[in-house]
């Protein structure tokens, strides 16, 4: 198991996942646990973020 790179300690699984998407190139949303998540989920999760969540994927390109 490799080290987190910010705690130095044993890297957890949801870390390993996040550090794994962003390696690949994801930009998207991520939860605490490591996994992808779509804008659609995000706003189902917290409904008052939808106007935040908009914003930022009409921006992720610039």
């Amino acid at each position: 198991m490799a080290l987190d790179w910010l705690t130095g300690k044993d890297e957890t699984d949801a870390v390993r996942k996040t550090r794994e998407l962003r390696e690949s190139g994801y930009t998207g949303w991520i939860d605490q646990h490591g996994n992808a998540k779509t804008d659609a989920q995000v706003i189902a999760d917290h409904p008052w973020s939808e106007k935040f969540v908009r914003h930022v994927s009409r921006n992720r390109s610039r």
